[in-house]
Protein backbone atom coordinates (compact mmCIF):
# COMPACT_ATOMS: atom_id res chain seq x y z
CA UNK A 1 0.00 0.00 0.00
CA UNK A 2 2.82 2.40 0.85
CA UNK A 3 4.22 2.09 -2.65
CA UNK A 4 1.25 4.10 -3.99
CA UNK A 5 1.59 7.05 -1.61
CA UNK A 6 3.91 8.93 -3.94
CA UNK A 7 1.49 8.88 -6.88
CA UNK A 8 -0.33 12.03 -7.97
CA UNK A 9 -3.91 12.15 -9.31
CA UNK A 10 -4.28 11.71 -13.04
CA UNK A 11 -3.53 14.95 -14.86
CA UNK A 12 -1.92 16.56 -11.81
CA UNK A 13 1.76 17.39 -12.18
CA UNK A 14 4.48 18.81 -9.98
CA UNK A 15 7.27 21.12 -11.10
CA UNK A 16 10.80 20.21 -10.06
CA UNK A 17 14.15 22.06 -10.19
CA UNK A 18 15.34 23.76 -12.27
CA UNK A 19 12.00 24.18 -14.10
CA UNK A 20 10.20 25.39 -10.97
CA UNK A 21 12.62 28.30 -10.63
CA UNK A 22 12.33 29.10 -14.33
CA UNK A 23 8.53 29.14 -14.06
CA UNK A 24 8.68 31.53 -11.11
CA UNK A 25 11.07 33.84 -12.98
CA UNK A 26 8.74 33.79 -16.00
CA UNK A 27 5.78 34.62 -13.73
CA UNK A 28 7.65 37.63 -12.35
CA UNK A 29 8.69 38.70 -15.83
CA UNK A 30 5.11 38.65 -17.10
CA UNK A 31 3.80 40.45 -14.01
CA UNK A 32 6.51 43.11 -14.40
CA UNK A 33 5.31 43.60 -17.98
CA UNK A 34 1.71 44.01 -16.78
CA UNK A 35 2.91 46.48 -14.15
CA UNK A 36 4.65 48.81 -16.61
CA UNK A 37 1.42 48.84 -18.63
CA UNK A 38 -0.40 50.13 -15.53
CA UNK A 39 -2.23 46.99 -14.38
CA UNK A 40 -2.79 46.56 -10.63
CA UNK A 41 -1.97 43.15 -9.18
CA UNK A 42 -4.64 41.16 -7.33
CA UNK A 43 -4.34 37.81 -5.53
CA UNK A 44 -7.77 36.13 -5.28
CA UNK A 45 -8.26 33.06 -3.04
CA UNK A 46 -8.02 29.49 -4.33
CA UNK A 47 -11.47 28.69 -2.90
CA UNK A 48 -14.72 30.64 -2.79
CA UNK A 49 -18.41 29.92 -2.40
CA UNK A 50 -19.38 28.01 -5.51
CA UNK A 51 -22.01 30.52 -6.66
CA UNK A 52 -19.36 33.23 -6.95
CA UNK A 53 -17.22 31.13 -9.28
CA UNK A 54 -19.87 29.95 -11.75
CA UNK A 55 -20.20 32.80 -14.23
CA UNK A 56 -19.82 30.74 -17.43
CA UNK A 57 -21.64 27.77 -18.88
CA UNK A 58 -18.60 25.49 -18.76
CA UNK A 59 -17.19 26.48 -15.38
CA UNK A 60 -19.53 24.18 -13.43
CA UNK A 61 -18.09 21.16 -15.24
CA UNK A 62 -14.52 22.20 -14.48
CA UNK A 63 -14.91 23.37 -10.88
CA UNK A 64 -14.05 20.97 -8.06
CA UNK A 65 -16.61 21.20 -5.28
CA UNK A 66 -16.28 20.59 -1.54
CA UNK A 67 -18.47 21.25 1.50
CA UNK A 68 -17.34 23.99 3.85
CA UNK A 69 -17.20 22.44 7.32
CA UNK A 70 -17.74 25.85 8.92
CA UNK A 71 -20.76 27.19 7.01
CA UNK A 72 -22.10 24.02 5.45
CA UNK A 73 -22.20 25.77 2.07
CA UNK A 74 -20.61 24.42 -1.09
CA UNK A 75 -17.15 25.74 -1.93
CA UNK A 76 -15.44 25.64 -5.29
CA UNK A 77 -11.74 25.39 -6.11
CA UNK A 78 -11.21 28.02 -8.78
CA UNK A 79 -10.89 26.85 -12.38
CA UNK A 80 -10.67 30.42 -13.67
CA UNK A 81 -9.33 33.70 -12.28
CA UNK A 82 -11.10 36.05 -14.70
CA UNK A 83 -14.41 35.42 -12.93
CA UNK A 84 -12.75 36.28 -9.61
CA UNK A 85 -11.31 39.47 -11.08
CA UNK A 86 -14.81 40.43 -12.27
CA UNK A 87 -16.12 39.95 -8.74
CA UNK A 88 -13.30 42.06 -7.30
CA UNK A 89 -13.94 44.87 -9.79
CA UNK A 90 -17.70 44.81 -9.40
CA UNK A 91 -17.82 44.46 -5.65
CA UNK A 92 -14.66 44.56 -3.53
CA UNK A 93 -12.86 47.45 -5.21
CA UNK A 94 -15.97 49.40 -6.22
CA UNK A 95 -17.34 49.37 -2.67
CA UNK A 96 -13.96 50.38 -1.28
CA UNK A 97 -13.51 53.23 -3.77
CA UNK A 98 -17.00 54.66 -3.31
CA UNK A 99 -16.80 54.40 0.49
CA UNK A 100 -13.39 56.03 0.49
CA UNK A 101 -14.33 58.79 -1.91
CA UNK A 102 -11.72 57.63 -4.43
CA UNK A 103 -13.81 58.29 -7.51
CA UNK A 104 -16.63 56.84 -9.55
CA UNK A 105 -17.33 53.13 -9.45
CA UNK A 106 -17.60 53.35 -13.26
CA UNK A 107 -13.99 54.48 -13.80
CA UNK A 108 -11.77 52.37 -16.03
CA UNK A 109 -9.81 49.83 -13.99
CA UNK A 110 -6.92 47.56 -15.03
CA UNK A 111 -6.27 44.40 -13.01
CA UNK A 112 -3.76 41.56 -13.39
CA UNK A 113 -3.00 38.28 -11.64
CA UNK A 114 -0.90 35.12 -11.78
CA UNK A 115 -1.49 31.82 -10.04
CA UNK A 116 -2.64 28.21 -10.35
CA UNK A 117 -6.14 27.08 -11.20
CA UNK A 118 -7.55 23.56 -10.87
CA UNK A 119 -9.57 21.74 -13.52
CA UNK A 120 -11.88 18.89 -12.61
CA UNK A 121 -11.01 17.40 -16.01
CA UNK A 122 -8.02 17.99 -18.32
CA UNK A 123 -8.68 20.66 -20.94
CA UNK A 124 -6.94 18.49 -23.56
CA UNK A 125 -4.89 15.36 -24.08
CA UNK A 126 -1.73 15.49 -21.93
CA UNK A 127 -2.82 18.88 -20.56
CA UNK A 128 -2.24 19.58 -16.88
CA UNK A 129 -5.25 19.84 -14.57
CA UNK A 130 -3.31 22.46 -12.59
CA UNK A 131 -2.21 25.11 -15.09
CA UNK A 132 -0.63 28.35 -13.91
CA UNK A 133 -2.45 31.30 -15.44
CA UNK A 134 -1.36 34.91 -15.74
CA UNK A 135 -3.86 37.41 -17.04
CA UNK A 136 -4.84 41.04 -17.45
CA UNK A 137 -8.32 42.56 -17.52
CA UNK A 138 -9.79 45.99 -18.30
CA UNK A 139 -13.11 47.01 -16.71
CA UNK A 140 -15.25 50.03 -17.50
CA UNK A 141 -14.27 50.65 -21.15
CA UNK A 142 -16.62 49.52 -23.94
CA UNK A 143 -14.47 50.93 -26.75
CA UNK A 144 -12.52 48.66 -29.09
CA UNK A 145 -9.36 50.46 -27.92
CA UNK A 146 -9.53 48.33 -24.76
CA UNK A 147 -9.72 45.13 -26.81
CA UNK A 148 -6.74 46.22 -28.86
CA UNK A 149 -4.74 47.01 -25.72
CA UNK A 150 -5.20 43.55 -24.23
CA UNK A 151 -4.43 41.93 -27.59
CA UNK A 152 -1.17 43.86 -27.84
CA UNK A 153 -0.33 43.04 -24.21
CA UNK A 154 -0.98 39.35 -24.87
CA UNK A 155 1.36 39.43 -27.88
CA UNK A 156 4.01 41.22 -25.81
CA UNK A 157 3.68 38.61 -23.05
CA UNK A 158 4.70 35.90 -25.49
CA UNK A 159 7.42 38.10 -26.95
CA UNK A 160 8.87 38.67 -23.46
CA UNK A 161 9.43 34.91 -23.22
CA UNK A 162 11.09 34.91 -26.63
CA UNK A 163 8.22 33.27 -28.52
CA UNK A 164 8.51 34.55 -32.07
CA UNK A 165 6.25 34.06 -35.11
CA UNK A 166 3.09 34.52 -33.05
CA UNK A 167 -0.26 34.01 -34.75
CA UNK A 168 -3.27 35.86 -33.33
CA UNK A 169 -6.61 34.46 -34.40
CA UNK A 170 -9.59 36.83 -34.22
CA UNK A 171 -13.25 35.94 -33.97
CA UNK A 172 -16.59 37.23 -32.75
CA UNK A 173 -19.03 35.19 -30.68
CA UNK A 174 -21.91 37.14 -32.23
CA UNK A 175 -21.70 35.05 -35.40
CA UNK A 176 -22.37 31.79 -33.56
CA UNK A 177 -24.99 33.24 -31.23
CA UNK A 178 -26.86 34.88 -34.11
CA UNK A 179 -27.00 31.71 -36.18
CA UNK A 180 -27.81 29.60 -33.13
CA UNK A 181 -30.84 31.74 -32.38
CA UNK A 182 -31.99 31.46 -35.97
CA UNK A 183 -31.36 27.71 -36.15
CA UNK A 184 -33.14 26.83 -32.90
CA UNK A 185 -35.74 29.58 -33.01
CA UNK A 186 -38.06 30.29 -30.13
CA UNK A 187 -37.60 26.76 -28.80
CA UNK A 188 -34.13 27.62 -27.48
CA UNK A 189 -35.62 28.44 -24.07
CA UNK A 190 -37.21 24.99 -23.78
CA UNK A 191 -35.27 22.70 -21.39
CA UNK A 192 -35.10 19.91 -23.96
CA UNK A 193 -33.87 22.27 -26.65
CA UNK A 194 -31.38 23.79 -24.20
CA UNK A 195 -29.56 20.45 -24.26
CA UNK A 196 -29.75 20.55 -28.05
CA UNK A 197 -28.26 24.03 -27.96
CA UNK A 198 -25.33 22.84 -25.84
CA UNK A 199 -24.74 19.94 -28.23
CA UNK A 200 -24.75 22.33 -31.17
CA UNK A 201 -22.30 24.70 -29.46
CA UNK A 202 -19.94 21.80 -28.81
CA UNK A 203 -20.23 20.67 -32.43
CA UNK A 204 -19.36 24.19 -33.58
CA UNK A 205 -16.49 24.37 -31.09
CA UNK A 206 -14.87 21.22 -32.52
CA UNK A 207 -15.99 22.16 -36.06
CA UNK A 208 -17.80 18.88 -36.69
CA UNK A 209 -20.05 19.42 -39.70
CA UNK A 210 -21.39 15.88 -39.36
CA UNK A 211 -22.61 16.57 -35.82
CA UNK A 212 -24.09 19.90 -36.88
CA UNK A 213 -26.08 18.22 -39.65
CA UNK A 214 -27.23 15.48 -37.25
CA UNK A 215 -28.49 18.06 -34.74
CA UNK A 216 -30.12 20.47 -37.21
CA UNK A 217 -31.09 17.97 -39.90
CA UNK A 218 -31.18 18.69 -43.62
CA UNK A 219 -32.03 22.39 -43.50
CA UNK A 220 -30.94 25.81 -44.67
CA UNK A 221 -29.88 26.62 -41.09
CA UNK A 222 -27.65 23.55 -41.00
CA UNK A 223 -25.99 24.58 -44.27
CA UNK A 224 -25.44 28.11 -42.96
CA UNK A 225 -23.82 26.93 -39.71
CA UNK A 226 -21.58 24.55 -41.68
CA UNK A 227 -20.57 27.45 -43.92
CA UNK A 228 -19.68 29.45 -40.80
CA UNK A 229 -17.30 26.83 -39.39
CA UNK A 230 -15.43 26.84 -42.71
CA UNK A 231 -14.74 30.58 -42.47
CA UNK A 232 -11.15 30.40 -41.25
CA UNK A 233 -7.84 31.72 -42.48
CA UNK A 234 -6.59 35.03 -43.83
CA UNK A 235 -8.41 38.00 -45.30
CA UNK A 236 -10.15 35.65 -47.73
CA UNK A 237 -12.24 34.44 -44.79
CA UNK A 238 -13.60 37.96 -44.28
CA UNK A 239 -14.30 38.33 -48.00
CA UNK A 240 -16.23 35.06 -47.99
CA UNK A 241 -18.09 36.14 -44.84
CA UNK A 242 -19.23 39.38 -46.46
CA UNK A 243 -20.61 37.49 -49.44
CA UNK A 244 -22.37 34.96 -47.20
CA UNK A 245 -23.92 37.42 -44.78
CA UNK A 246 -24.84 40.06 -47.37
CA UNK A 247 -27.29 37.59 -48.84
CA UNK A 248 -28.54 35.82 -45.73
CA UNK A 249 -27.62 37.78 -42.60
CA UNK A 250 -26.87 41.48 -43.35
CA UNK A 251 -27.03 42.33 -39.64
CA UNK A 252 -23.74 40.46 -39.17
CA UNK A 253 -21.78 42.63 -41.60
CA UNK A 254 -21.03 45.03 -38.71
CA UNK A 255 -19.26 42.19 -36.93
CA UNK A 256 -17.15 41.52 -40.02
CA UNK A 257 -16.23 45.22 -40.08
CA UNK A 258 -15.12 45.02 -36.42
CA UNK A 259 -12.77 42.13 -37.19
CA UNK A 260 -11.46 43.93 -40.26
CA UNK A 261 -10.75 47.06 -38.20
CA UNK A 262 -8.99 45.15 -35.41
CA UNK A 263 -6.84 43.28 -37.92
CA UNK A 264 -5.80 46.51 -39.62
CA UNK A 265 -4.86 48.14 -36.29
CA UNK A 266 -2.94 45.06 -35.14
CA UNK A 267 -0.98 45.05 -38.37
CA UNK A 268 0.05 48.62 -37.52
CA UNK A 269 0.66 48.13 -33.79
CA UNK A 270 2.25 44.64 -33.84
CA UNK A 271 3.36 44.04 -37.44
CA UNK A 272 5.38 40.92 -36.53
CA UNK A 273 2.27 39.07 -35.39
CA UNK A 274 0.36 37.22 -38.10
CA UNK A 275 -3.38 37.95 -37.99
CA UNK A 276 -5.85 35.23 -38.94
CA UNK A 277 -9.58 34.72 -38.48
CA UNK A 278 -11.94 32.07 -37.16
CA UNK A 279 -15.54 33.23 -37.43
CA UNK A 280 -16.95 30.33 -35.41
CA UNK A 281 -14.46 30.73 -32.55
CA UNK A 282 -15.73 29.96 -29.04
CA UNK A 283 -13.03 30.51 -26.42
CA UNK A 284 -12.89 30.26 -22.66
CA UNK A 285 -15.71 29.17 -20.37
CA UNK A 286 -18.73 30.51 -22.24
CA UNK A 287 -18.90 34.02 -20.78
CA UNK A 288 -17.39 35.81 -23.79
CA UNK A 289 -19.96 37.74 -25.79
CA UNK A 290 -18.24 39.70 -28.56
CA UNK A 291 -14.66 39.96 -29.88
CA UNK A 292 -12.50 36.97 -28.95
CA UNK A 293 -8.93 36.02 -29.78
CA UNK A 294 -6.40 33.24 -29.32
CA UNK A 295 -2.61 33.26 -29.63
CA UNK A 296 -0.57 30.42 -31.08
CA UNK A 297 3.15 29.81 -31.27
CA UNK A 298 5.30 27.62 -33.54
CA UNK A 299 5.27 23.88 -32.92
CA UNK A 300 2.33 23.84 -30.49
CA UNK A 301 -1.17 22.86 -31.59
CA UNK A 302 -3.15 24.50 -28.80
CA UNK A 303 -3.69 28.17 -27.96
CA UNK A 304 -1.12 29.55 -25.50
CA UNK A 305 -3.27 32.55 -24.59
CA UNK A 306 -6.98 33.29 -24.99
CA UNK A 307 -9.12 36.31 -24.37
CA UNK A 308 -11.94 38.54 -25.45
CA UNK A 309 -14.82 40.71 -24.33
CA UNK A 310 -17.22 39.61 -21.59
CA UNK A 311 -19.35 42.64 -20.77
CA UNK A 312 -21.83 42.42 -17.94
CA UNK A 313 -20.77 39.30 -16.03
CA UNK A 314 -20.24 41.52 -12.99
CA UNK A 315 -24.03 41.91 -12.80
CA UNK A 316 -24.35 38.95 -10.43
CA UNK A 317 -21.90 40.74 -8.13
CA UNK A 318 -23.90 43.97 -8.21
CA UNK A 319 -22.18 46.00 -10.94
CA UNK A 320 -22.39 45.04 -14.62
CA UNK A 321 -19.47 46.65 -16.44
CA UNK A 322 -17.84 46.50 -19.87
CA UNK A 323 -14.93 44.08 -19.60
CA UNK A 324 -12.20 42.59 -21.77
CA UNK A 325 -9.02 40.69 -21.05
CA UNK A 326 -6.92 37.58 -21.59
CA UNK A 327 -4.94 34.93 -19.79
CA UNK A 328 -1.88 32.88 -20.73
CA UNK A 329 -0.87 29.43 -19.52
CA UNK A 330 2.58 29.98 -18.02
CA UNK A 331 3.46 26.28 -17.96
CA UNK A 332 2.88 26.09 -21.70
CA UNK A 333 4.68 29.37 -22.27
CA UNK A 334 7.68 28.11 -20.28
CA UNK A 335 7.98 25.11 -22.58
CA UNK A 336 8.24 27.45 -25.57
CA UNK A 337 10.29 30.22 -23.96
CA UNK A 338 13.70 31.04 -25.36
CA UNK A 339 14.44 34.03 -23.10
CA UNK A 340 14.84 31.96 -19.94
CA UNK A 341 17.11 33.32 -17.24
CA UNK A 342 20.27 31.27 -17.00
CA UNK A 343 20.49 29.10 -13.90
CA UNK A 344 24.17 29.30 -13.01
CA UNK A 345 25.37 28.40 -9.53
CA UNK A 346 28.63 29.34 -7.82
CA UNK A 347 29.98 26.32 -5.90
CA UNK A 348 32.08 26.83 -2.78
CA UNK A 349 34.17 23.67 -2.08
CA UNK A 350 34.44 22.34 1.46
CA UNK A 351 38.16 23.05 1.73
CA UNK A 352 37.35 26.76 1.42
CA UNK A 353 34.32 26.63 3.72
CA UNK A 354 36.34 24.89 6.43
CA UNK A 355 39.28 27.29 6.16
CA UNK A 356 39.97 29.27 9.32
CA UNK A 357 42.36 31.62 7.56
CA UNK A 358 40.02 32.95 4.88
CA UNK A 359 36.91 35.08 5.40
CA UNK A 360 34.80 32.90 3.14
CA UNK A 361 31.52 34.16 4.62
CA UNK A 362 32.26 37.74 3.58
CA UNK A 363 33.07 36.70 0.03
CA UNK A 364 29.92 34.57 -0.23
CA UNK A 365 27.82 37.45 1.07
CA UNK A 366 29.36 39.75 -1.53
CA UNK A 367 28.56 37.32 -4.35
CA UNK A 368 24.98 36.94 -3.19
CA UNK A 369 24.60 40.70 -2.90
CA UNK A 370 25.51 40.87 -6.57
CA UNK A 371 22.60 38.56 -7.30
CA UNK A 372 24.64 35.40 -7.84
CA UNK A 373 23.37 32.03 -6.69
CA UNK A 374 25.88 30.53 -4.25
CA UNK A 375 25.86 27.03 -2.73
CA UNK A 376 28.37 26.06 -0.04
CA UNK A 377 29.52 22.51 0.65
CA UNK A 378 28.35 21.25 4.04
CA UNK A 379 30.83 18.38 4.27
CA UNK A 380 33.79 16.91 2.43
CA UNK A 381 31.42 14.41 0.81
CA UNK A 382 29.29 17.12 -0.84
CA UNK A 383 29.54 17.39 -4.63
CA UNK A 384 28.93 20.37 -6.84
CA UNK A 385 25.31 20.62 -8.11
CA UNK A 386 24.59 19.71 -11.71
CA UNK A 387 23.72 23.31 -12.57
CA UNK A 388 27.04 24.59 -11.23
CA UNK A 389 28.49 27.21 -13.54
CA UNK A 390 31.38 28.55 -11.46
CA UNK A 391 33.65 27.36 -8.66
CA UNK A 392 34.95 29.78 -6.05
CA UNK A 393 38.68 29.54 -5.39
CA UNK A 394 41.47 31.42 -3.67
CA UNK A 395 45.06 31.82 -4.91
CA UNK A 396 46.56 35.04 -3.56
CA UNK A 397 43.10 36.50 -4.20
CA UNK A 398 39.54 35.41 -4.81
CA UNK A 399 38.68 34.02 -8.23
CA UNK A 400 35.88 32.22 -10.04
CA UNK A 401 36.50 29.45 -12.54
CA UNK A 402 35.48 30.15 -15.19
CA UNK A 403 35.86 33.91 -14.56
CA UNK A 404 32.76 36.06 -14.11
CA UNK A 405 33.50 39.69 -14.91
CA UNK A 406 36.33 40.76 -12.57
CA UNK A 407 36.68 39.38 -9.07
CA UNK A 408 40.12 39.99 -7.69
CA UNK A 409 41.05 40.12 -4.03
CA UNK A 410 37.39 40.57 -3.09
CA UNK A 411 36.81 43.56 -5.38
CA UNK A 412 34.40 43.71 -8.34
Amino acid sequence: MAQDFWRLPKGVDEILPPRARQLELLRRQVLDLFDVWGYDYIDPPMIEYLDSLLVGNDLKLQTLQVTDQISGRTLGVRADITSQAARIDANSLSMRDVAGGQGSEQATRRLCYAGPVVFANPAGVLESRVPVKAGAEIYGCADVSADLEVMCLAIDSLAAAGVANVVIELGHVGFVHGLLEQALGAQASDPVDSVRSERLLEAIRIKSEGDIQTILGDSAESDLVCELVRLMGGVDALTAARALFAAQHPDMLDLVDQLDYCAARLNELRPRAQVRFDLSALVGFGYHQALVFALYGPGYGYAIARGGRYDGIGEQFGNARPATGFDVNLKTLLGMATNQAATSTVWVPFDLVSSVELDVAAQVEQLRTRGLRVVQALSAADEAPEICGHVLGYDNGWRLEPPLENIENGND
